[in-house]
């Protein structure tokens, strides 16, 4: 799927409650993140419109309306892109818990099978035997695939 940054429609006088559709299939369609429409022609229900599209998915991480939308509205949309921020952030965290979890996992099994297989070995504790092979093999950010 398409991934945009950032989309700024403001000042379009010709963006209006009739084109909030049109808008919210940009959005959905392109995983748009940052969404500017200020200084447009919608009104509460097209707000409305783009706001469930912001309820809906996790993308969008801000997302600037005209006061014209109404104090619900932007009070909604602060809450939804306000949610999607804490979950990107969640999500980051734990890809990066995994990503270090699997190196941890993946070196502790080889670092077992060459204790197992290479008798010099049999004087480092598990911890010393698991910081030489890092070293030795330069893991830095690497996958089980790798070892």
């Amino acid at each position: 799927m398409t991934h945009l940054t950032f989309l700024d429609l403001s000042r379009d006088s010709g963006l209006t409650d009739a084109s909030a559709e049109r808008v919210t299939c940009i959005l959905v369609n392109t995983e748009v993140e940052t969404v500017r429409l200020v200084r447009t022609s919608l009104s509460e229900s097209g707000g409305q419109v783009i706001t469930a599209v912001a309820a809906n998915t996790t993308t969008h991480v801000s997302c600037e309306l005209p006061f014209t939308v109404g104090s619900t509205v932007l009070e909604d949309i602060k809450t939804s892109t306000r949610r999607n921020r804490a979950h990107r952030f969640i999500l980051g965290n734990a890809t990066t818990h995994y990503t270090g979890l699997s190196l941890s996992v993946c070196v502790n099994v080889y670092v077992r099978h060459t204790e197992v297989t290479h008798p010099s070995f049999s004087s480092f504790s598990e911890r010393g035997a698991e910081s030489y092979l890092k070293r030795r093999l330069q893991l830095k950010s690497t996958t089980c695939a790798n070892l």
